[in-house]
């Protein structure tokens, strides 16, 4: 499948595996093994699931669009400390810690 919401795509090795992604409008990579519909996630709940395990997390599309992100436990294990630490902060401190990170991990506006 091929969306229009991306600009410029390259490939890469990844654990002997090669991958394809796409860099979108707003600058956010989505790798093209992990996209699925909504309509899809509605109607095969359990082979989206797998496709998170093997991914790590899939992107949920709705109208072409990204509307939603399914995790897995692993994905979402590695990132719970981080999302716990940024629910502890204010606004003003959550800026402050974007701004610390490197710019190419920061979101394009």
């Amino acid at each position: 499948m091929t969306y229009e919401l991306f600009d410029i795509s390259f490939t890469y090795k990844y654990n002997d595996l090669e991958r394809k992604e796409k860099v979108g409008t707003k600058g956010m990579k989505i790798s093209t093994d992990a996209i699925v519909s909504n309509s899809d996630m509605i109607k095969s709940y359990k082979s989206c699931r797998e496709k998170a395990e093997c991914c790590g997390k899939i992107f949920v599309l709705k109208n072409n669009q990204p509307d939603a992100v399914l995790l897995s436990a692993a994905e979402y294990e590695k990132l719970s400390p981080l999302i716990e630490y940024m629910d502890t902060l204010e606004e003003s401190e959550r800026a402050a810690f974007m701004e610390q990170l490197p710019i190419s991990l920061t979101k394009k506006a």
